[in-house]
C-alpha cells in the first residue's frame, strides 16, 4: 500500500471517528448485511447485479461492497478489485456510512494478508479499532483483536499471538454468549480452544448449537470443525469424526481443509482405524504448500512422530521429518538472511551517523580551539595593553615631577633675577 493511501485512510478513520455521535446506523445496509451472513448465496441469487457500479454513489457503493462479501464468504480466495474497494471505501468515509466503512476496510486488510502484505494489513486493523472503540462496537473490538492474533500465529510471532489474544478475551469475558453475533462466537470458541480453555468453551458450543445454524450460513463448516475439535479434546472421538468430516464437505479454504484431515488422520489412528487414517493423511500432504510451513502442520508432523513407533510408519516417519527439517531449514536460512541484511543495514547507519557525529564534534573542537586561542590572544593583548598602561603612567607621571621641577627652577631663576635686578638698580641710582 502506497504512503499516501495509508496517510488517506489515517485521516479518513479521524474524521469518521469524530462524526460518530453525529451518524445515523445504516439499519437498510445492516439489514442486508444480515442477510449476507445468513446465506451468501441466496443474496446473490435475490441480489444479482454484476456491475458496472457507480462507486461515488452511497447506495451502488453498499451494493458493490455486499457482493464482494458474498463472494468471498463462498470463496475465501475471491476478492474484489483493490482500486474499486479503495474507491467504495472513500465514499462510505466521506458519507459517513461507518457499518459499511467497517466491512469495506476490514475486507481491504484481508486482501493485503491474503497477498502477503502483514504490516498494511495490521495497520488498516488498527484504525479499525480506533474506529470501532469510538463507535463503543465491543463485538468488533474483540473480533479485530483475534484476527490480528491468528496473522500472528500463522507467521510463528507467539508472543504477538498470546498479546492479542488476551486483549480479545478481555473484552469479552463478562459477556453472556447469547448476547453476542454467530460470527463473535464461533471467534471465541476457536479463542478459548487455543488455549485449552474447554470449560469456557463449552458455554459458546452450547449457544451455537442452539442457534441451529445451517449449512447455508458461511460460518457453518468452521462452527463444525471447532465443535469437533472441541469433543476431540473431551475424548469423544465419534462425535469429533462427524462435525470434522461435515466440515470437510463444506470447507473451501486450503488450509482448513488441510486442518480437517489432519485431524482426521489422529482420529482415525486413535480409534485403530490405520488405513482411514493413512488416507486421511496422504489427503493432508496434497493440501501442503512446498513453499510455506504453516503452523498447524506442526502437529501433523508431530502426530506422524508419534505413529512411527510401529514398523508401518517408519518410512513415512523419516520422509516427514525430512520434510520438515527441509522446510524448517528454509525458513530458518530467509530468516536468518532477513537478520543478518538487517543487521548489516543497522550497521552500516550507525557506522555513517559515528562518522557524521565525530565529524561534526571535530568541527565543533576545532573550533571551540580556534576561540580559546582567540580567547587567549584577547587576554594577552589586554595584559600589555595594562602594562603599558601602567608604564605610559609612569612616565606620565615622571614626566610631570620633571616638569614640576624645570618649573621650580624656572620660578627661582626668575625670582633671584628679578631681585639682582633689583638690587643693581638701588646701587646703580
Amino acid at each position: 500500500m502506497s504512503r499516501s493511501i495509508i496517510l488517506y485512510l489515517t485521516l479518513l478513520v479521524s474524521v469518521v471517528s469524530c462524526d460518530i455521535a453525529k451518524t445515523d446506523p445504516d439499519s437498510g445496509f445492516v439489514s442486508l448485511l444480515s442477510e449476507v451472513e445468513s446465506d451468501p448465496r441466496l443474496y446473490l441469487e435475490k441480489h444479482g447485479e454484476s456491475g458496472p457500479f457507480n462507486l461515488s454513489d452511497a447506495g451502488e457503493a453498499e451494493r458493490f461492497l455486499l457482493r464482494s462479501l458474498s463472494r468471498n464468504y463462498i470463496d475465501r480466495e475471491c476478492f474484489p478489485s483493490r482500486d474499486s474497494l479503495q474507491a467504495a471505501i472513500e465514499t462510505f468515509g466521506s458519507g459517513k456510512h461507518t457499518k459499511a466503512l467497517l466491512e469495506s476496510l476490514f475486507l481491504l486488510a484481508e486482501m493485503h494478508e491474503h497477498h502477503g502484505e502483514l504490516e498494511d494489513a495490521v495497520m488498516i486493523i488498527g484504525h479499525l479499532v480506533d474506529l470501532s472503540k469510538d463507535m463503543d462496537d465491543i463485538e468488533w473490538q474483540f473480533y479485530l483483536y483475534s484476527h490480528v492474533s491468528y496473522m500472528y500465529m500463522r507467521n510463528f510471532n507467539m508472543m504477538s499471538f498470546v498479546r492479542y489474544q488476551k486483549l480479545a478475551n478481555e473484552i469479552i469475558c463478562g459477556i453472556a454468549p447469547g448476547e453476542l453475533g454467530v460470527e463473535t462466537k464461533v471467534t471465541a470458541l476457536m479463542n478459548y480452544i487455543l488455549a485449552d480453555s474447554t470449560g469456557l468453551a463449552s458455554r459458546f458450543v452450547e449457544s451455537l448449537d442452539s442457534d441451529n445454524i445451517t449449512p447455508e450460513n458461511p460460518f457453518y463448516s468452521e462452527y463444525r470443525r471447532l465443535r469437533g475439535k472441541y469433543l476431540y479434546r473431551t475424548s469423544c472421538r465419534a462425535g469429533a469424526i462427524l462435525d470434522i468430516e461435515e466440515s470437510l464437505a463444506y470447507e473451501t479454504d486450503s488450509l482448513r481443509i488441510f486442518e480437517c484431515h489432519a485431524m482426521l488422520m489422529a482420529l482415525y489412528y486413535d480409534s485403530g482405524d490405520i488405513e482411514k487414517s493413512f488416507e486421511h493423511r496422504d489427503a493432508a500432504l496434497e493440501c501442503v504448500d512446498e513453499n510455506t510451513l504453516y503452523y498447524k502442520e506442526i502437529q501433523f508432523y508431530r502426530n506422524c512422530s508419534d505413529y512411527s513407533r510401529e514398523q508401518r510408519c517408519e518410512e513415512e516417519y523419516r520422509r516427514f521429518t525430512e520434510m520438515l527439517a527441509c522446510k524448517s531449514s528454509r525458513m530458518h536460512s530467509d530468516r536468518l538472511v532477513g537478520y543478518l541484511t538487517s543487521a548489516v543495514l543497522f550497521l552500516l547507519v550507525s557506522l555513517v551517523l559515528t562518522v557524521v557525529y565525530f565529524r561534526s564534534r571535530r568541527r565543533s573542537m576545532s573550533r571551540l580551539i580556534e576561540f580559546q586561542k582567540k580567547i587567549t590572544e584577547l587576554e594577552n593583548l589586554k595584559e600589555s595593553l595594562s602594562a603599558k598602561n601602567a608604564e605610559s603612567g609612569e612616565m606620565v607621571k615622571s614626566y610631570i615631577k620633571r616638569d614640576i621641577e624645570v618649573a621650580k627652577n624656572l620660578a627661582r631663576t626668575e625670582y633671584a633675577s628679578a631681585e639682582k635686578g633689583e638690587w643693581m638698580f638701588n646701587e646703580l641710582f
